[in-house]
């Protein structure tokens, strides 16, 4: 079996992410970077009480500012949040809860 340290793996993913973002066209990007990043608290999804956009936790992590775990409960919080708001999607057996345990 071989040990694969996902780190790498994920930095560099974040990192097309975030270029992919710079590259595309203002309007869209704008809208995507300035949604509200949430977070699961108090037993619901609630938006991040310092008010942090997408932009900014993609910036933290991409300058090591935040650790990908703790970033990843925001990312799943936050897509969790806007599906459900936006396109009244539900993502089958994801349990928001589980959240709280990583932060």
């Amino acid at each position: 079996m071989v040990d694969i340290d996902p780190k790498p793996a994920t930095m560099a993913a974040v990192g097309r992410l975030y270029n992919l973002m710079v590259d595309r066209q203002a309007r869209v990007v704008g809208l995507f970077n300035h949604l509200r990043v949430y977070q699961y608290l108090n037993a619901q999804l609630e938006h991040c009480s310092e008010a942090m956009q997408v932009e900014a936790l993609l910036s933290m992590l991409a300058n090591h500012k935040v650790c990908m775990r703790i970033a990843s409960t925001y990312f799943v919080g936050t897509a969790i949040h806007y599906l459900r708001t936006l396109l009244s999607e539900e993502v089958p057996q994801v349990d928001c809860s589980a959240l709280a345990a990583i932060v």
